[in-house]
């Protein structure tokens, strides 16, 4: 959501709901930018949305001056899907969805795992409903869409140093994605820096990520 690591925007510890550590800069909302922020200030009239089930991303974003709709689901899956639908309905600027599911199935029974892969399959499901809901519509044609985690694992943990728990999904599809692998390196704040990118978003200096342009033939 920062476009930055987290000795620039602060916040460090697993659940931090404020910065652990003082962010390098502070916007005139009192808080370092993130994506959602960056994009209101960019865009007149632009509308951005947040779906998720895990409490902590909610602590991560400035409610006030970023987000214009909210909705944290409890459950996960369905009740993600169905909010994302509605969203979509409305045609927003930028809509972050999260699904919680792999995590808790990860830690819960294990990363791999017969579970594991039955969930991702499902996940699936939703995305591809979710593409369906974008088609219906009409925006299609004039939307990216990002899929990405913001880390692996193994066994029922993450956080060690293993490629296995470093390693994440990146797929890019929609306007102006060129078919074929992404040949950028990317680290995850990379993202924020791409969504950006994508929207015609002013970059706000502290980030430290890059667009992934080679998703697009640049």
């Amino acid at each position: 959501m920062t476009g930055a690591p987290s000795e620039s925007h602060g916040y460090r510890d697993w659940g931090s709901r404020t910065p652990d550590l003082p962010p390098i800069f502070i916007g005139e909302n009192g808080r370092f930018p993130d994506i959602f922020y960056a994009t209101k200030q960019s865009i007149p009239g632009a509308t951005t949305a947040i779906v998720y089930s895990w409490d902590g991303i909610g602590f991560l974003y400035d409610k006030a001056s970023s987000v214009d709709i909210e909705k944290h689901v409890a459950g996960g899956g369905e009740p993600a899907y169905e909010e994302g639908k509605a969203i979509i309905a409305d045609k927003p600027t930028l809509l972050f969805i999260c699904f919680n599911e792999p995590d808790a199935t990860g830690h819960n029974i294990g990363w791999g795992t017969p579970e594991y892969q039955k969930m991702l399959t499902k996940i699936d499901g939703f995305i591809g409903k979710l593409l369906d809901d974008i088609e219906a519509a009409g925006i299609a044609d004039d939307t990216v869409v990002i899929f990405t985690a913001d880390h692996g694992g193994s066994g029922q943990g993450h956080g060690d140093k293993e490629m296995s728990h470093m390693e994440t999904p990146y797929l890019i599809y929609g306007k102006g994605v060129k078919h074929g692998e992404i040949t950028d390196s990317i680290v995850c704040y990379d993202l924020a820096a791409t969504i950006a990118w994508i929207l015609g978003v002013k970059q706000p200096q502290p980030w430290r990520g890059q667009p992934t342009k080679s998703a697009f033939g640049m």
